[in-house]
């Protein structure tokens, strides 16, 4: 019998410590490890750039990571990848992405990170998105999607190997 494939991949999690945090942040960057594309989505203050430095430390990255609000964009060398982390806190519309010139999508070696990053989803159809949002507790809670299949995939078998429970 042939198994449809996994296309889309929709969890979601409570993160309820740093530990959390960088359990996450490890399952991302294993996933994301030869490149790909991170967005990340939720209000000011709820950890997109605090869960950014942990995926970032995962790799390898040594330099101190910061939110690229006011620069747009920061470049960081991890030992096997080159990480663009982007803030598109005022952009709208997707073709404002241009004069950054970022990566174009599928670059081995290439990881582009976004914050507030809904005008960069068209740009790159295949990604891992995670949105969070505080929950009454002030947790934070997380959801997580992978599109394309073979993204999802390995979204989908880390998330097994972490024995997180599949909620979507």
């Amino acid at each position: 019998m042939e198994t449809e494939p996994l296309t889309i991949f929709r969890a979601e999690r409570t993160l309820s410590s740093w530990d959390d945090t960088r359990a996450l942040a490890g399952l991302l960057a294993k996933v994301l490890a030869s490149g790909g594309v991170l967005l990340l989505e939720g209000p000011l203050g709820v950890g997109k750039t605090a869960l950014t430095k942990a995926f970032c430390a995962e790799l390898g990255v040594t330099d101190d990571v910061t939110s690229p609000t006011f620069d747009l964009l920061h470049r960081y060398d991890a030992p096997q990848v080159a990480i663009y982390h982007v803030d598109g806190y005022r952009i709208e519309d997707p073709r404002e992405w241009e004069v950054l010139d970022l990566p174009a999508p599928g670059e081995p070696h290439i990881i582009v990170v976004g914050e507030w990053s809904r005008a960069l989803a068209p740009l790159y159809p295949q990604h891992v998105e995670v949105r969070m949002a505080f929950t009454p507790d002030g947790e934070r809670m997380v959801q997580v999607e992978g599109a394309g299949e073979a993204l999802s995939r390995r979204i989908y078998e880390g998330w097994e190997r972490m024995g997180w429970a599949l909620k979507s």
